[in-house]
């Protein structure tokens, strides 16, 4: 390499040119590299010599081509490359040069970003491998070259994805046992999910003129907006589980979380707009719930102490930005922060075109009460218990147990629920269809106005409440460790102008 494009390499990302030299050098890339063009090559051949003379076999053999390249390309995306990404993750803990790494000089985010670049760049030589091929089913007949191009352009936004969900399952395992566990329920989660995405696309090249261009276009711009927004997530979370604990972790975190509640609000107002129909936007704001307070776990969950490394940084003037606040460490000003991003993912109601219909029809048919009520579990799941992780107190072991029982809430509940309902009324199910089962109240459509679900929504609201205000109390006690933080940073500000003086 001439010295000036490695002093370019080295501006862009130091990490890529040393991580893409050893990915070519290594036996891994160099045996799947081959052995994956030799497959394509002969699959090709393969389907090139049972072409036969009929119309149906010349008019598909376009597709069956297509299809069958685009089958191999997605096992590379899925499998082969971003093990490749996990493999240079996993060296670097094996082999103990990460803190070499770090002493470097270099930032966590730029470790991260240069080992994904990297396996771009090893993602961009299989697919300038693969082009000659694909092109030629364009070539054929009856592809149609809009589905396919399409398909492949969501198939390299997966691939990309599926790279930096790698380097995280290699990122977060601590010791040798973990990281295996972590790499086999990666495999597992891979081989099912291009599977999916294989049948998926057989569906659509053999059926495209049955799928409307409208709902065709609608699905293809939201996969690719949701799929650069979830994996922002979860490289701030990768890069989170690389850094320092006395360091500022999760303000990646929570502007990925942040920028996930704009993207939903943006999908449901585009999908609502496009069939104008209040069960898709009442659907679409309930699942945007229950995807906002997933992401939002690890962050309203932190501890509320602000460790010494963070506090020396509040002597930049970025944190003087209004609502920078919000982007500190700590579970309550995590837990706003959720609070905020419910409201914007409940905007959408404001395009609701059945302003002048009853309060029956609005709240019950149309599934606004379903909504309500899945706002009102989704706080009452998250307050309480997020406030008793982000207590400073709280272990490491403990905080992660507590997420996890956050996740697995409402599952815990029906099962109370039901053990409750075979002690005290075996047989009728009364505790099973009432308030406190979480499942059935948000599958009500008069949930918020029926006499019978109506004690088990408030049951909801007042334990949602009852987080907020011990969230609030603990926001209020770090807010005065940040004052006087800032009090300090400014009387030392002071000592050293009047020392110079």
């Amino acid at each position: 390499m001439s010295p000036r494009l490695q002093r370019l390499g080295d501006r862009l990302n130091p990490v890529l040119v040393k991580e893409v030299r050893q990915a070519i050098r290594g036996r891994f890339f160099r045996i799947s590299f081959g052995f994956m063009l030799m497959l394509a090559g002969l699959a090709g051949s393969l389907v090139l010599a049972n072409i036969g003379d009929s119309p149906r076999s010349v008019g598909s053999s376009g597709i069956v081509f297509f299809g069958t390249l685009h089958t191999i390309f997605i096992v590379v995306a899925f499998l082969i490359v971003p093990q490749i990404a996990a493999r240079s993750m996993a060296a670097e803990r094996e082999e103990r040069t990460y803190d070499a790494l770090v002493i470097s000089g270099l930032r966590p985010a730029q470790i991260i970003l240069g080992k994904w670049l990297s396996a771009s760049v090893i993602f961009g030589l299989f697919l300038c491998a693969f082009a000659p091929f694909l092109v030629l089913g364009f070539s054929l007949q009856g592809l149609d070259p809009l589905v396919g191009v399409s398909l492949l352009m969501m198939t390299l936004a997966f691939g990309f994805f599926m790279i930096i969900v790698a380097l995280w399952s290699a990122a977060v395992a601590r010791n040798r046992a973990a990281a295996t566990m972590l790499s086999v329920l990666y495999a597992l989660a891979a081989v099912f999910c291009g599977f999916m995405w294989i049948s998926l696309n057989w569906a659509i090249i053999w059926d495209s003129s049955g799928i409307p261009a409208g709902e065709f276009f609608t699905i293809l711009v939201l996969s690719l907006i949701a799929t650069p927004l979830v994996a922002g997530w979860v490289y701030s979370c990768t890069v989170s589980s690389v850094t320092h604990p006395e360091e500022n972790a999760s303000a990646r975190v929570r502007l990925a979380n942040s920028l996930i509640a704009v993207g939903c609000a943006i999908a449901i107002t585009m999908v609502y707009l496009e069939y104008v129909q209040e069960e898709i936007l009442t659907l679409g704001i309930m699942m945007a719930y229950f995807v906002i307070t997933l992401v939002n776990v690890p962050t309203m969950t932190e501890s509320n102490l602000l460790g010494r490394r963070c506090l020396h940084h509040l002597e930049d003037k970025r944190w003087n930005l209004p609502f920078s606040w919000l982007l500190l460490p700590g579970g309550a000003r995590g837990y706003l922060l959720y609070l905020m991003q419910l409201v914007v993912v409940t905007l959408p109601l404001l395009t609701w075109s059945s302003a002048g219909s009853s309060r029956t029809s609005v709240f019950d048919a149309d599934g606004l009460g379903m909504t309500i009520a899945t706002l009102f579990v989704c706080l009452g799941c998250t307050g309480v218990l997020a406030s008793i992780a982000a207590n400073p107190r709280r272990s490491p072991t403990k905080r992660h147990l507590l997420r996890m029982t956050i996740v697995a809430m409402p599952l815990l509940i029906l099962i109370v629920v039901a053990l409750l309902d075979l002690l005290i009324s075996p047989g009728r199910g009364a505790l099973l269809g009432s308030g406190m089962n979480p499942f059935w109240l948000i599958g009500r459509d008069d949930a918020a106005f029926s006499s019978k679900t109506a004690p088990g929504l408030v049951a909801w609201a007042l334990f949602g409440a009852f987080g907020f205000f011990l969230h609030l109390f603990a926001f209020i006690g770090s807010r005065a460790q940040i004052t006087q933080a800032r009090r300090a940073i400014r009387k030392r500000r002071k000592q050293v102008a009047l020392e110079q003086e």
